[in-house]
């Protein structure tokens, strides 16, 4: 029996896949003669809208029709050896290959036969009864015969879609068109090719076929056999995945259905299918394309080869529906657009259609049909190139969250009135303010609920209980005003202000929003030369700690100075300088914030990057019991769904703001009217309700149409015309006549501006585009624009540097430049940027990736992405790292791409995504191998060794590891080696293989001695201690670990120097040298603590307390384990907490303190059942046994012991394995000496 996967393939690729059940689909393609018969139905598009009224019956009836109808010409087109390739909708694309020995004629008069069959079916299909009245439907087809070329695309983890394409194809379909219902028409070249039929030529190339002379038998194709397990994992990819799981259950009940479907067909140029790399240029493209539409959870449905052009359908909404379909669908079109390759023009629509299988148990497809679907079609057929064009219902869905151009009336095919469509050119970017500095003419209006729960959250941060309160709403809706007015009562009370704000393009720009907030807690200003900035920076963290003075090398990319390392900070790795930045900042703000209460803003939250968002969510953690507030300011998170979530501690509070209601909308119009117009003035009740009408309580929007009225010289008085007036329809429409108003230079100036950005420096104007004019004719129409308090002025000469004071302005100027012209500005940025700050370039790449990322120069777009990647790797920004990588392998040709592909291995290794570090360093291998280039193909196999080694995959790993061992020794690349040897080391050591382990971390040290590699001398000299400790040879351990001590002192390596001290308090804590492990733990403690390394000082901490334990000083121990405690909780270190708990129960019990004691095994206990710490958990069970012992309750002693015992034996925890055995031999004692 076939696997139900099977019938939505076709015939020749599910013997493609049966043929090659081990490989993946993506490598192959199929070339073949064919003739090709495309067949089209009329009338279903009708009848589904008709039946669609009916809900649920109509859907069933339908249903019933579609596989009456598909069942009877599948069966038919299968009994002549047909193969559908593709359904559309009602249509199907069917082949009949021209393999074996078989005469190409007999196979074209077969198909012919077919056809003029199917015709004769069709007669039972022209009038049919259903709930809704009597339907018909027709058919008319084309053929044609030709080359045809077949291969499969897609991501593996996403999607799967197979290619059928080829002249034959084309020719076809042109055919059909020629055609009238209940007709066959022929490509001249099949005509010729088979004399059997007769026809009646339409043209030089297309003939009409009347019959055929004679019948020839027909000849189905060899049933094939049903698809294994492993087959069919791959063939569930060619399917939605949640369609592909109601299939596999055979719950085919539940897939049709008429639902609400936003339809999105895109066209894109044509790919010569005689073009022998044809494969890798759909592989590129499409695999692209497949990701995009899944990140808005869309669907791809097909794509459609042809020689006029090619498309691709995505489906919004089916088999998946979200609340917001249309807008996922336009999000998604635009980064559709922006795809390096093909220029598309699509098409969008949305409405009920139905949804579901269209075929018959030997062969379907998921689909949709219906009216929405065919205006989708249209609609893309009209776009221009690279132009989007969506329906009247789409827009009106989505209209304030997009900018469009001009409307346009189309007629099209089947609609009797002209259709309303509107080109999507962008996302509209949504209002942000500089909060610190804005001032207000008006007094606050309405938010008095929302000010004084703010007051309230002040007075709590001022009296030392720290507050965390976010600010959020849709855009226009006072968030800027209502945050003003916290930070003006903030200041009344007391508080210092600190602000910053994230931007729209600067969401991979490491710590942007912190970067204002350190410069004013450190009192740094503009003015200051960059070396006067850093004696004041290093001032200052002296005078907060002096030690800190050595760490400000780390605060460089959060404060944006250039300050070189020093010996302390120059070999920390990048995860360690991340959380040594941190700490230092978050110690520094505890310091400042003990002496003067704290109000720290961070504006467009919605915007922030990864780091910046790591790093508040640190500060929110540590300064709950300090005098410090944080004030958050974004949008709602349903608007912003790709936004960096950012994790609040407990007690945060949120305000929601939603519109003015009625009162407070004529409040604030009939304010601002006297503001402008006088207070003597007075406005007509008409125009009051019309504005407030037409904003729908939108304060922004309210603020700006009386701006337009005034700026448009109307006098209040005027009634007439007031009440004629055409007020704009939308806020963006409205800005944009704002910016009409303006004279022709400001206008230009103000659309160069904005491709710069948020905020812009004057001289960048005249230097980027010198057409512009005189810096003197720039300065006087950037005063225009401040006078109207478009631009206003952020800082003083001698840079003159402005803001847009609505972020909406800036983005609808920047929307109403062309496309090209944008292109070419981001470009002309980049290389001013270059020019002038030439110097400066490391400190700026984020923002050159951001403008050559949106220009045309591939080259810079390569050189930025790469520069950019590495930067953020370095800095520990993995996500960030993994755009600018996986951006910069978009444009990379695949032999290019390996080295890329192991920085992504790299970056997803270290965040733990083992399975994508994985795909990526096996791609790298793979490409590299077709490439011949060894050292790239050893790098990539090496780092698929050492991902299965940290899964555990020891033995699979073993064998690329020692694959990858011999080619870098033969390419005579150590370090290489040493990489495969350390893994091959720690796998041995896992295994219990200690002498095999001590053999090959001595090679590595042989090997580095030779090259002179003091980092791998390091390494191998600490784990051959390790290994030796492990054994008990404790001469021999010491004697390695001061060995990697002294190497890691002279490389300055200050945390290798701490950890290795750590573990030479370790030995001597085992050997009972209780003064020498606590001299070792207190150097490690030291060291941390200069560095800033919390998790040494974490871990040292507690050893101290251990050796206080061990000496019977046990309020010294609790006082460590206290403190381990309090940083385990700050570093959201679950294992942390509970080896802290743990510890404090240990010491509890030793005093006699059993109830404190049980209260933190108890949760000790429990942390390591929820975050699954088997070992751990043996040592918490067996002290909670101890503890119930000493207390006498020997049956609860018992269980403990017993669930230690056998948890340690499963997690090979010999020590405890051993201890608890022994004390459940002294339970058992003493529970029958009881009894």
């Amino acid at each position: 029996m076939s696997s139900p996967l099977q019938s939505f393939l076709p015939y020749h690729i599910a013997s493609d896949l049966l043929r090659h059940p081990d490989e993946s689909p993506l490598d192959r393609e199929q070339r073949f003669e064919a003739v090709v018969l495309f067949a089209d139905v009329s009338g279903f598009t009708a009848l589904s809208e008709a039946l669609g009224a009916l809900g649920n019956s109509g859907t069933e009836e339908l249903t019933r029709i579609l596989n009456r109808y598909f069942d009877t010409m599948i069966s038919l087109i299968h009994a002549y050896g047909g193969i559908i390739g593709k359904f559309g909708g009602d249509s199907m694309t069917i082949l009949f290959p021209c393999l074996g020995d078989e005469p190409h004629e007999m196979i074209a008069h077969r198909a012919v036969q077919c056809a003029l069959d199917m015709q004769l079916k069709m007669q039972v299909y022209e009038r049919i009864e259903t709930g809704v009245g009597e339907h018909g439907i027709r058919m008319k087809s084309g053929l044609a015969a030709g080359p045809v070329f077949c291969t499969t695309v897609g991501d593996p983890a996403i999607r799967l879609e197979y290619i059928i394409a080829g002249a034959a194809l084309d020719h076809c379909a042109d055919a059909e068109h020629h055609a009238q219902s209940g007709q066959t028409v022929i490509h001249r070249r099949l005509s010729q090719a088979a004399s059997e039929i007769i026809v009646h030529p339409l043209d030089e190339n297309f003939h009409l076929v009347e019959g055929i002379r004679s019948r020839v038998p027909k000849k189905p194709l060899a049933h094939l056999p049903a698809f294994s397990p492993q087959i069919s994992e791959t063939a569930a990819k060619y399917i939605h995945p949640s369609i592909a799981k109601r299939i596999q259950r055979e719950q085919f009940g539940f897939i049709n259905e008429h639902r609400k479907v936003t339809t999105l067909f895109a066209r894109f140029t044509r790919f010569d299918e005689n073009d022998p790399k044809i494969h890798h240029s759909l592989q590129g493209y499409l695999s692209q394309v497949i990701r995009v539409i899944d990140r808005y959870d869309g669907s791809l449905n097909k794509v459609d080869m042809g020689d006029k052009g090619s498309k691709f359908i995505a489906l919004f909404g089916a088999p998946i529906a979200h609340e917001d379909d249309a807008e996922r669908a336009l999000r998604c079109a635009l980064e559709l657009r922006a795809i390096p390759g093909p220029v598309v023009g699509m098409g969008i629509s949305t409405g009920f259609v139905f949804s579901g299988q269209v075929g018959s148990d030997t062969r379907r497809e998921y689909t949709v049909m219906g009216d929405a679907v065919n205006l989708a079609a249209r609609l893309m057929q009209a776009a221009d190139e690279g132009q989007i064009l969506v329906s009247r219902k789409i827009y009106a869905e989505t209209s304030l969250r997009f900018d469009w151009g001009e409307m346009r009336r189309l007629h099209i095919k089947g609609k009797t009135r002209p259709e309303q469509t509107y080109p999507l050119q962008g996302l509209r970017t949504q209002s942000k303010l500089h909060l610190l500095d804005m001032h207000y003419t008006l007094p606050m209006i309405g938010r008095q609920t929302e000010l004084q729960i703010a007051a309230e959250r002040i007075q709590e941060a001022v009296q030392g209980s720290g507050q965390v309160l976010g600010i959020t709403g849709s855009p226009g809706m006072g968030k800027t005003r209502l945050a003003a007015e916290v930070i003006r009562k903030a200041m009344e009370a007391g508080m210092t202000g600190l602000g910053g704000e994230c931007i729209s393009h600067g969401t991979q720009s490491a710590y942007l929003v912190w970067k204002s907030i350190l410069s004013a807690l450190f009192s740094l200003d503009a003015a200051q030369s960059t070396d006067e900035k850093i004696r004041i920076l290093e001032t200052k963290l002296g005078e907060i700690n002096p030690l800190f003075p050595n760490r400000a090398p780390l605060l460089a990319p959060a404060i944006g100075l250039p300050i070189p390392d020093n010996d302390l900070t120059r070999n920390l790795n990048p995860k360690l300088r991340k959380e040594s930045l941190e700490a230092l900042i978050v110690d520094c703000i505890r310091v400042i914030a003990a002496e003067t209460s704290l109000l720290i803003v961070l504006e467009d939250c919605h915007w922030i990057d990864p780091l910046s968002a790591d790093l508040l969510a640190l500060v929110e953690r540590s300064t709950k019991n300090l005098p410090v507030m944080i004030l958050e300011i974004y949008r709602l998170p349903s608007d912003t769904p790709d936004a960096v979530p950012i994790s609040h501690p407990p007690g945060f509070y949120e305000i929601r703001l939603t519109e003015f209601t009625e009162d407070e909308a004529s409040l604030l119009i009939l304010s601002k009217l006297a503001r402008l117009y006088g207070a003597q003035s007075s406005a007509s009740e008409a125009l009051v309700e019309r504005i407030s009408k037409q904003t729908q309580g939108n304060p922004f929007y309210i603020d700006e149409i009386i701006n337009y009225l005034y700026a448009s010289g109307l006098e209040l008085s005027d009634l007439y015309t007031l009440e004629n007036f055409a007020l704009p329809g939308s806020l963006h429409s409205l800005i944009l006549s704002y910016i009409d108003q303006l004279t022709e230079g400001a206008k230009t100036t103000l659309k160069i501006s904005s491709v710069i950005g948020r905020t812009f420096k004057s001289p960048w104007l005249w230097g980027i585009y010198p057409k512009l004019g005189t810096p003197e004719r720039v300065l006087k129409q950037l005063d225009e624009l401040r006078k109207l308090n478009i631009v206003p002025v952020q800082e003083p000469n001698p840079e003159q540097e402005y803001f847009f004071r609505h972020i909406l302005t800036r983005d609808v100027a920047y929307e109403n430049i062309s496309l090209e012209t944008r292109t070419r500005l981001h470009e002309f940025i980049g290389k001013y940027i270059e020019s002038q700050y030439s110097d400066q370039t490391a400190q700026l790449l984020d923002l050159l990736a951001y403008h050559y990322g949106l220009s045309e120069n591939i080259k810079k777009q390569r050189d930025y992405f790469l520069q950019a990647g590495e930067a953020a790797q370095q800095r520990y920004d993995n996500q960030v790292a993994l755009q600018y990588y996986r951006r910069l392998l978009d444009i990379l040709d695949e032999p290019d791409q390996p080295p890329v592909l192991i920085k992504v291995s790299d970056v997803l290794q270290l965040i733990g995504d083992w399975n994508q570090a994985e795909q990526n360093a096996v791609q790298a291998m793979e490409i590299a191998r077709q490439n011949k280039y060894d050292l790239l193909e050893a790098q990539g196999e090496q780092r698929v060794g050492a991902i299965w080694r940290l899964q555990g995959r020891f033995d699979e790993a073993k064998e690329h590891l020692i694959s990858a061992r011999q080619t870098f020794e033969r390419l005579d690349d150590l370090k290489g080696v040493n990489e495969c040897i350390n893994n091959l080391g720690l796998i041995a050591w896992n295994q219990g293989n200690l002498e095999q382990a001590l053999t090959l971390f001595h090679k590595m040290l042989h090997n580095a001695q030779k090259i002179d590699f003091a980092q791998d001398e390091y390494r191998a000299s600490g784990n051959m201690g390790l290994v030796y400790w492990y054994q008990g040879k404790y001469d021999e351990a010491l004697r390695s670990m001061d060995q990697a001590r002294n190497i890691a002192e002279r490389i300055s390596d200050r945390i290798g120097t701490g950890r290795v001290t750590g573990n030479i308090g370790n030995i001597y804590l085992d050997l009972g040298k209780y003064t020498k492990a606590f001299a070792a733990y207190n150097a490690y403690l030291h060291t941390s603590a200069e560095i800033g390394y919390r998790e040494g000082i974490n871990i040292a901490s507690g050893n101290l307390g251990t050796v206080y334990v061990e000496q019977g000083e046990h309020q010294n121990a609790l006082a460590c384990f206290t403190f381990n405690l309090k940083i385990a909780h700050e570093m959201e270190d679950p294992i942390g907490v509970g080896m802290a708990l743990w510890y404090l129960g240990e010491t509890f019990m030793r005093q006699g303190q059993f109830g404190r004691s049980a209260d933190v095994l108890k949760k000790a206990t429990a942390i390591a059942r929820e975050v699954d710490i088997p070992y751990e958990l043996s040592d918490f069970l067996y002290t909670n046994a101890k503890r119930l012992i000493r207390q006498n309750d020997y049956d609860a002693a018992f269980r403990n012991t017993q669930e230690a015992l056998k948890v340690a034996k499963e997690v090979d925890n010999p020590a405890t394995a051993f201890k608890a055995r022994v004390l459940a031999a002294r339970l058992e004692h003493l529970l029958q000496r009881r009894d």
